[in-house]
């Protein structure tokens, strides 16, 4: 099986077997690298001490993932142009292309991914002056709880409230005036 392998790899041309190995190896690490991803044990945040810039921050057009992704056009589009372009120049032109689009477009989609992405935290101090929605109807003049919901970091929140004016019935809108504790608010009609 190897035999044949380096037969057949020994009979192209160097500029195939160029487009061959880009597009193989590249492959395996695109594979290797979207396992990683997937399963959570993406290797982006490890640091390592080198006097070098850092181009694999995740943000970074020019990062180790956009250039396996770059070679990856490159190296497909080579071997599938290769019969139906028989310009080498053309064909080198149109493979860089090729890998340039699959960059922007892993870079575009990746930093797209990485908008959902949040820590889930949040400052409770964030949410005075904010109109909100009571959940629960709030009993006046602090007679007893109601809920209110609130969005903060992207997340929607419940948390209980009190107001010191008249009851805030469910979907009345109002303002958070101030904090009681972690879990409560203070309210106010709007």
């Amino acid at each position: 099986m190897i035999e044949n392998f380096t037969t057949w790899f020994g009979s192209m041309e160097t500029l195939l077997q160029f487009y061959w190995v880009c597009a193989l190896i590249s492959s395996a690490l695109f594979l290797i690298q979207m396992v990683l991803m997937i399963t959570g044990m993406d290797f982006s945040d490890v640091d390592i001490d080198v006097d070098a810039p850092d181009v694999d921050s995740g943000f970074s057009l020019v990062s180790i993932k956009s250039l396996i992704t770059f070679f990856l056009g490159l190296g497909w589009a080579g071997v599938s142009f290769w019969e139906h372009i028989p310009d080498h120049v053309l064909l080198g032109l149109v493979a860089v292309l090729v890998g340039v689009v699959f960059m922007l477009i892993f870079f575009f989609t990746l930093k797209q991914m990485l908008k959902l992405e949040h820590e889930g935290n949040y400052d409770l101090a964030d949410s005075i002056g904010k109109i909100v929605d009571v959940y629960v109807p709030v009993p006046e003049g602090k007679t007893g709880m109601g809920k209110v919901q609130l969005s903060l970091n992207g997340s929607v929140l419940e948390f209980n409230a009190l107001t010191e004016g008249a009851r805030l019935s469910t979907g009345q809108k109002v303002r958070v005036r101030g904090i009681v504790n972690s879990d409560t608010l203070l309210v106010e009609s709007v």
